[in-house]
C-alpha cells in the first residue's frame, strides 16, 4: 500500500497529511483553500496550513504527531461516558496538561498561528 493510500486513524478516507504528487506543488494557501472547501471542511487542517504560510520553520508533521499523541493521552484518560458527558472531564483532563485560555487582549498577532496556541 502506497503513503498516499493510507487513511488517519479519526479522520476522513484520505488522510490530510499525505498527499498525492499533483497535491505538493500546491502553495500552502492553496492547501488552506481546499480544505475550507471539503464535505465537511477541514478547518483544522486549514489552519495548520496558514501556520505553514507565514512560519517557514512551521513543522505541520510535528504538530499533527504532537495532536496525535495528545488525543491518545486525553482518550486513556477519560471515562466511559456518552459524548456529551464528556466536556467537564475533558476541560478537567486538559488543565491537568497544563492548557489554559488564552486571556490576551486584543490578541497577540501571534495567536492566528495555530501551533503557537495549541
Amino acid at each position: 500500500m502506497a503513503l498516499d493510500e493510507i487513511p488517519a486513524r479519526g479522520y476522513k478516507e484520505s488522510s490530510y497529511w499525505i498527499f498525492s504528487c499533483t497535491e505538493r506543488s500546491m502553495t500552502p494557501r492553496q492547501h488552506c483553500l481546499a480544505c475550507l472547501q471539503q464535505t465537511p471542511p477541514s478547518v483544522f487542517e486549514a489552519a495548520l496550513w496558514v501556520s505553514s504560510e507565514h512560519d517557514a520553520h512551521f513543522a505541520r508533521h510535528a504538530v499533527i504527531s504532537d495532536m496525535d499523541q495528545l488525543q491518545r493521552q486525553i482518550d486513556a484518560a477519560l471515562p466511559v461516558l456518552p459524548a456529551p458527558e464528556l466536556a467537564q472531564p475533558l476541560l478537567r483532563q486538559l488543565n491537568a496538561l497544563g492548557f489554559q485560555q488564552y486571556d490576551w487582549n486584543p490578541p497577540k498577532p501571534d495567536s492566528a498561528l495555530l501551533h503557537k496556541v495549541v
